[in-house]
């Protein structure tokens, strides 16, 4: 239990507050993370592809890995099984704004990594 509490603090003490500025859905691109940096926001944008419509991904969190290394924690929600959906390669793009404030690193980088929460409907 105390080990459980130091690491939800850890978690919440490296936590990186972000708002997500659109989503969308495409059928051309590739996997990818791109990094901006606009006056004092920062813009992630993470891209995803998935085999079939009926993916859901959503991001759940940002945090501070390390020094100038940040991880996205997505949630990816597969269809339904026996679901009906188009067999067709789509790529799912969250695009995210940060406060530069909110990374004390001159240099960055984020990477993705998935969590095992179900994103919400």
């Amino acid at each position: 239990m105390v080990l459980l509490q130091r690491v939800e603090g850890f978690l919440a003490n490296n936590s990186v507050p972000f708002k997500l500025i659109s989503s969308r859905t495409e059928f051309a691109g590739c996997q990818q993370v791109l990094i901006s940096q606009v006056n004092d926001k920062i813009q992630v944008a993470v891209t995803r592809q998935f085999p079939t419509l009926g993916y859901r991904m959503q991001v759940k969190r940002v945090s501070r890995k390390a020094p100038g290394e940040y991880l996205i924690y997505l949630a990816v929600q597969k269809p339904a099984p026996g679901a009906m959906v188009s067999q067709v390669i789509n790529y799912q793009t969250a695009i995210l704004q940060i406060d530069r404030d909110a990374i004390p690193d001159e240099a960055y980088s984020f990477a993705i990594t998935e969590t095992d929460k179900q994103p919400r409907r």
